[in-house]
């Protein structure tokens, strides 16, 4: 985590607790994203379901969908100055902590949900989002 280049990540088959997928290493047991790089794709066949701290210093990450299957984002993206898009299902029920350091960088957020569930899935106490476009299914929410 934290590498600007890194472009590709591998756990080797024998490992019996991390393997990785779409260029991201996943704890195999918790579902759990761990560490990306910038040339990653969340993987959507269920093997991940929460995201921690999984971008943490990616600046290079500019464009991220969230798949279905993820239904909890933790500190994911602070550091990712670069980021412009992150499109993000209903099926997230928490986001604490996830955008804090590059909102102001941050072009567009589409959250595939209404403006009702992003607010109760969005812990504001932990992010400052100040300026940026909340895009939901039935309506914008600027903040």
């Amino acid at each position: 985590v934290g590498c600007v280049d890194l472009e590709k990540i591998t756990i080797s088959t024998d490992n019996e607790v991390y393997h990785s997928a779409g260029n991201c290493i996943i704890e195999t047991q918790t579902k759990t994203l761990i560490a990306g790089c910038k040339n990653s794709v969340i993987p959507d066949d269920g093997s991940v379901t929460i995201l921690d701290r999984a971008f943490f210093g990616c600046p290079g990450l500019n464009n991220i969908v969230i798949p279905n299957s993820i239904t909890v984002i933790i500190d994911s993206f602070v550091f990712c100055n670069d980021m412009k898009k992150i499109t993000i299902p209903s099926s997230v029920k928490e986001i604490s902590g996830a955008f804090p350091l590059f909102s102001s960088h941050l072009v567009n957020i589409k959250f595939d949900g209404t403006k009702s569930q992003w607010k109760s899935v969005y812990n504001s106490f932990y992010d400052v989002l100040h300026g940026v476009t909340i895009h939901c299914t039935d309506g914008n929410i600027k903040n």
